[in-house]
């Protein structure tokens, strides 16, 4: 019995990764995909940022509960859009699909017995990764609207309580905002791919 605890806790490090699969798709190198993984939805944060927060009072207001409801809306439906495209993308029967990425190699690192191993990515795969990235930023903006629609948290004490507060507040919508970009971002690429890309 103690040997089989052992065991499990030994392997949960590697059993808990499995549930991030999905976000491999901010591991994957390539010498242009930094700039969709990152760069972009990192400056479209920053520029939404300043108009939907509205920090500095420069006159320009949302609505932020309506906006939630508004983005839960669309993204719920885009769940089930991303899923049922990776479940596709995963069985559908074409050698075109199998074929490795042209153009400069896409390679995500993985752990392996000997050590890491760097795999160059087939059309499949890549597609894969893309929108099942796209699934999980879906339903974590879903869980984030629902939360911040229905739940209120305060703190009642010092001023540097209620300053840590308002500073999670900021950082949280901080978040929020990045993937929403990021959403958008990685969802254009795999677009792109579909339409584009996998005619060549």
């Amino acid at each position: 019995m103690r040997s089989g605890a052992r065991h499990f806790f030994r392997a949960l490090p590697a059993n808990v990764s499995k549930l991030f699969t999905p976000i491999s798709f901010l591991r994957l190198k390539s010498p242009d995909l930094i700039l969709y993984q990152w760069v972009l939805p990192t400056f479209g944060t920053i520029f939404l940022y300043m108009f939907v927060l509205n920090p500095f009072g420069w006159g320009l207001s949302f609505h932020i509960p309506t906006l939630l409801r508004d983005v839960n809306s669309l993204v719920g439906v885009l769940v089930g859009f991303y899923i049922a495209a990776l479940a596709a993308v995963s069985t559908f029967p074409n050698s075109l699909l199998d074929q490795p990425l042209e153009g400069v190699p896409t390679t995500l690192k993985r752990r392996a017995k000997g050590g890491m191993v760097e795999d160059q990515l087939s059309r499949r795969r890549y597609l894969a990764m893309v929108l099942g990235y796209c699934a999980l930023v879906s339903v974590i903006i879903y869980i984030f609207g629902v939360l911040q629609l229905n739940v209120s948290f305060t703190i009642e004490g010092p001023s540097y309580a209620k300053i840590f507060n308002e500073l999670a507040f900021y950082v949280l919508w901080f978040f929020y905002l990045w993937l929403l970009i990021s959403l958008l971002v990685a969802t254009l690429v795999g677009l792109h791919y579909l339409v584009d890309r996998m005619h060549r």
